[in-house]
């Protein structure tokens, strides 16, 4: 299929999900449901809303606060071993921070820090600080909540760098919200880096367990409201939108941070933002 077909029908997709939403609100059920594919390649067999965290299960029953939250809580237990170890992304994330910080001391937040992988990765004068909706080694710097319940906060810290991976495809009806909040949480002179799915890749991958799905575009205009955005690249290159794992791959795509316009756009898995606040 062409890339321009692959853009229709993402928009198509899109438009679905924000139609789905509108509906959602007025009953007030499922604030952060979405529609559903099921066919990445191409015919959008559009079907009923699911909860995000049914294990592709349909279910029509409600459900409530509570109930969301610790099912969220619950999903990500289950998901934070297999982050144990640091994949391409992450590994390619601490070069960039560590350039950042240079010989300085800094002060880190990582939002969405599951098991803390990136802090064994980062430079010792970084002091790394870590929050998450489920925390299973309890440390003084990492905080256990959930950030969709409550502000992203870390006390009264402020940081001078903040991160986050892998979490704005999780957070619903919340984008520019949280991206407010992480703005207060930086110092004047602070970085934000933050990673997204390029939902606009020759072969995107819709995972089930997504709440929150957008162009890049749409995303870098919600950046643009409280970042200026410094520079954005493509986290790594793949024919079918998957991190490398091959070595050569890897030594090849690691030292890559600059854009690739069209190639980036049509194969980029993810797309790193390298931020200031405004």
């Amino acid at each position: 299929m062409s890339l321009r077909g692959r853009g229709a029908i993402l928009q198509a997709h899109l438009e679905l999900r924000t139609r789905r939403r509108r509906e959602s609100k007025v009953g007030n059920e499922y604030p952060r449901a979405r529609s559903r594919t099921s066919d990445i390649d191409g015919r959008l067999a559009c079907t009923q809303l699911m909860s995000p965290f049914d294990n592709g299960h349909m279910n029509h029953q409600p459900l409530t606060e509570p109930t969301k939250r610790v099912g969220r809580r619950d999903f990500w237990r289950r998901e934070h071993p297999k982050f144990q170890s640091p994949h391409f992304r992450l590994e390619k994330s601490a070069r960039i921070i560590n350039r950042l910080a240079g010989s300085r001391e800094c002060e880190l937040l990582d939002v969405g820090c599951g098991p803390a992988t990136l802090g064994r990765l980062l430079s010792s004068n970084i002091q790394y600080h870590g929050i998450d909706i489920y925390i299973s080694d309890p440390n003084p710097r990492y905080l256990e909540y959930d950030f969709l319940e409550a502000p992203i906060a870390f006390a009264d810290k402020e940081f001078d760098i903040v991160v986050c991976q892998g979490v704005f495809e999780y957070v619903g009806d919340h984008q520019r919200e949280k991206l407010a909040e992480i703005h207060s949480l930086l110092r004047e002179d602070g970085r934000f880096l933050v990673s997204y799915t390029n939902f606009d890749h020759r072969a995107p991958h819709f995972d089930p367990s997504y709440t929150n799905i957008c162009g890049l575009q749409d995303f870098r205009l919600d950046l643009c409201t409280q970042f200026k955005i410094n520079r954005s690249f493509a986290s790594s290159y793949n024919w079918y939108h998957g991190q490398p794992r091959r070595a050569v791959m890897k030594a090849i795509q690691m030292p890559i941070n600059v854009n690739l316009p069209i190639i980036g756009r049509a194969l980029g898995v993810e797309f790193f933002f390298d931020c200031s606040p405004r």
